[in-house]
């Protein structure tokens, strides 16, 4: 039910089944897939949710990391499948890493995510993860926050709990489009506004100060500070032009989910018929 996001209004339907999750990823274009990042909506709520990713598994043998991104409400149903999918994974020698999504503390998180107890739902699935983390060497936990005109104000206090309970994070500027998502409509309401300007400039500024000489981020903070201040174009390269894809429940293949399909494995069409051929090369 998120304010800046319309993935919820999408009626899950006509999905694809095993057998043609199976026959996609049997593609060779994901034989050499080192990472797998599986989002959603809720990924937890997926139907038959250990069959497809031991599926995935399977067909894509040279992974080495999976990334699973959740809202955190439903605690029990998230902790119990973490449980059965961090040994499944360990046995392959296969990392786990779980983003929960955090926008902000008490009443703003739940203002932004249209969910009663919002922040208590996520925190407790979080601090349950934490705890889980330490007694399995391949899990990990961090937070993903998102910055819109809502919280840019009190985005702070989510890094002092963040930094207060020794948790992992990375931060998000909101963004908006006609494809995944499809959230234009609220870019008038969650869109950075003229008086936002000074304090998401400094915010940006202080996150575009390297931590380390392996802040990479570092450089990708600059560019944004550069194309919302002065109008620039990105310079920091970004991995889907390379070596990333993205597919969704309905067979659709894109380049990145920031842009259009680019194709439809029902069409009787491979994956790499799609990604490889030369208009979409």
């Amino acid at each position: 039910r998120c304010i800046m996001c319309n993935i919820w209004k999408m009626i899950p339907k006509n999905e694809l089944s095993l057998d043609e999750w199976s026959s996609m990823f049997s593609d060779p274009l994901f034989s050499d897939i080192e990472t797998l990042d599986i989002t959603g909506g809720e990924a937890f709520l997926a139907k038959g949710f250990i069959k497809k990713i031991t599926l995935f598994l399977e067909k894509m043998p040279k992974i080495k990391r999976v990334t699973i991104v959740s809202n955190g409400f439903s605690t029990n149903l998230i902790v119990k499948r973490i449980k059965k999918l961090v040994k499944l994974l360990n046995s392959r020698g296969i990392t786990l890493n779980i983003s929960i999504s955090l926008d902000g503390t008490e009443k703003m998180h739940e203002t932004i995510r249209r969910v009663p107890q919002a922040f208590k739902k996520t925190t407790s699935t979080i601090l349950k993860l934490k705890k889980l983390e330490q007694n399995h060497s391949n899990l990990s936990v961090s937070v993903g926050s998102l910055i819109m005109h809502q919280n840019l104000d009190s985005i702070e206090e989510v890094i002092s709990w963040l930094k207060n309970n020794k948790i992992d994070y990375g931060l998000q500027i909101v963004g908006f489009h006609d494809t995944y998502v499809d959230n234009l409509d609220t870019e008038d309401s969650t869109d950075f506004q003229k008086r936002d300007k000074s304090k998401l400039f400094t915010l940006l500024k202080d996150l575009s100060k390297p931590t380390s000489w392996r802040d990479v981020r570092s450089y990708y903070w600059r560019d944004l500070l550069a194309m919302y201040k002065d109008k620039k174009r990105r310079t920091t390269p970004c991995p889907f032009l390379q070596d990333q894809l993205a597919v969704d429940s309905l067979g659709n293949i894109y380049n990145c989910f920031s842009t259009s399909a680019v194709g439809n494995i029902r069409n009787k069409q491979t994956p790499s018929d799609i990604y490889l051929s030369p208009k979409n090369l």
